[in-house]
């Protein structure tokens, strides 16, 4: 067998942390993005807002950028999976009173999982670079980034979990906000189809809108078989209110056969929240325990295809904060046999 060609280094360093209080600060800022992500998530939690959700997002985005950063800057394997492992064991300094002296195992879990998923991202992205001819940053974040949300998903679902269920914090005027947060969210998008419509009005006006909106939009041809239909444009006031309030009554009918009762003097948000606890309690006592782990699995899933939409935005802010910090000096790139560059702390 023929042997390999020997390759010399030419680099004029050597390829190691030289920096260590700059290894510290970045440690250091990670350990806190981290705790302070998930006391926002936990105020998120305790009172569902838009606006608690939107600044939740953005310090993960922080948080998630740090991981990054780490993964570029930190030469040392054992210094990184430290810091990884210390990253995310932070949370438990804020949710102490859930791990002591009763320790909640669905938040012991999440905490530990989501260490050992940061551990595995850092690692994943440490190796690409170790192995790359070149920098290639976005194919380091391609690599990273999704491992290190999904770890911080899962500790947010069981944290969710032993918030609401063990602790007993979900409580019906929680659900009442969260139900209303996302049918006043959902608004815009159900007005492209049915104009005027609202989930603030009362069963009456709701179904009728609905109604009225479906018998402008009904085809001509459809129309000209039926001559009520077809002059429903040009009826009286009165009689056109009539048609519509049938219509709308059919169309009440078949929703509270499908779903539930919708009370016609009561506000339809109110409706469909009670139609939704009445299913929640119904599924509960059908699967018991089991039912509060699916949903908490659902939760994730479906976080989890939500931030899947902003990793670019996650990446951006990446490698904008990586670029800036090599023009300002905190580290620079040098160049080893064969054309390899590598970056260093300076």
């Amino acid at each position: 067998m023929t042997p390999g060609p020997t390759i010399t280094s030419h680099a004029t360093e050597a390829e190691i942390d030289r920096n260590n209080l700059k290894i510290l600060i970045l440690a250091v800022l990670g350990i806190g993005a981290s705790v302070l992500s998930a006391r926002i998530f936990m105020a998120f939690l305790s009172d569902i807002r838009t606006d608690y959700f939107a600044v939740w997002a953005v310090s993960v985005c922080v948080f998630v950028t740090f991981i990054m950063l780490q993964t570029m800057f930190v030469k040392s394997q054992t210094k990184l999976q430290v810091i990884m492992f210390l990253q995310g064991i932070a949370p438990a300094a804020i949710f102490f009173e859930y791990l002591y002296p009763s320790v909640s195992l669905p938040l012991f879990v999440g905490i530990f999982a989501s260490a050992v998923f940061y551990m595995i991202a850092a690692h994943r992205g440490w190796t690409i670079l170790a192995n790359s001819l070149s920098i290639r940053f976005s194919f380091v974040a391609k690599n990273t980034i999704p491992k290190a949300m999904t770890g911080l998903l899962i500790f947010s679902a069981l944290f969710s979990y032993s918030y609401y269920f063990e602790e007993g914090k979900f409580t019906e005027e929680l659900g009442r906000s969260i139900s209303d947060q996302i049918l006043i969210s959902s608004e815009p998008l159900v007005q492209m189809w049915f104009p005027g419509i609202s989930f603030s009005q009362n069963g009456k006006d709701f179904f009728e809108r609905i109604a009225a909106a479906q018998l402008e939009k009904i085809p001509f041809e459809e129309a000209a078989k039926n001559p009520m239909i077809a002059a429903f444009g040009t009826m009286p006031e009165k009689e056109k209110q009539k048609l519509i309030s049938e219509a709308a009554t059919k169309v009440r009918g078949a929703m509270e056969e499908s779903f539930g009762s919708f009370p016609t003097h009561r506000p339809v948000h109110e409706s469909i929240f009670n139609i939704a606890r009445d299913w929640v309690g119904h599924m509960n006592e059908k699967f018991g325990g089991v039912f509060p782990a699916v949903l908490i699995a659902a939760m994730f899933f479906s976080a989890k295809g939500l931030f899947s939409l902003f990793h670019w935005c996650i990446s951006l802010l990446s490698f904008l904060s990586y670029k800036f910090l090599v023009v300002t000096g905190f580290a620079y790139t040098n160049l080893e046999s064969r054309s390899r560059e590598f970056i260093l702390l300076s």
